[in-house]
């Protein structure tokens, strides 16, 4: 999948009406962008992802509303391996704040509809996976606690 099909929507999506850690999620389409294309600034991109969606083990309207478009990202062939872990840490949750219960579980987030077809991600568990080829110098995150 390209990655212009995996941010497919990504702009018309209503992020200022729903919430993350911090308020309205106005923010995660550029985050969710810079992350998916790489670069110097995805790691950073990376961290901020987990922070606002996942903020304290905690998951959002956000959280649900971005796991598609984490799993397309994963099926783009790019950042796989950290957008996995990411949505692992969604499906893992228990503490879900303004969300339907289980609205990022594997299941749902990856066969509810979506604005472009996608490939089912698989489920992850946030150590399941090997650290990335390139993550010699970097922390891999871990799911945050929500005690």
């Amino acid at each position: 999948m390209e990655l212009p099909t995996a941010l497919a929507g990504l702009d018309a999506h209503p992020w200022a009406v729903v919430n993350h850690g911090y308020g309205p999620a106005e923010d995660l389409p550029d985050l969710l962008r810079v992350f998916a294309e790489g670069g110097q600034d995805a790691e950073e991109a990376l961290e901020e992802l987990y922070s606002s969606i996942v903020h304290q083990g905690t998951v959002y309207a956000a959280s649900a509303d971005a796991a598609p478009y984490l799993a397309r990202i994963a099926a783009s062939g790019r950042q796989s391996v950290d957008a996995l872990r990411l949505l692992g840490c969604l499906a893992e949750s228990e503490d879900e704040h303004d969300v339907e219960p289980g609205a990022v579980s594997p299941r749902r987030c990856c066969t509810r509809p979506r604005p472009a077809p996608t490939s089912r991600a698989p489920a992850v568990s946030c150590g399941a996976l090997p650290p990335a080829a390139d993550a010699r110098t970097r922390t891999i995150p871990t799911c945050p606690s929500s005690n």
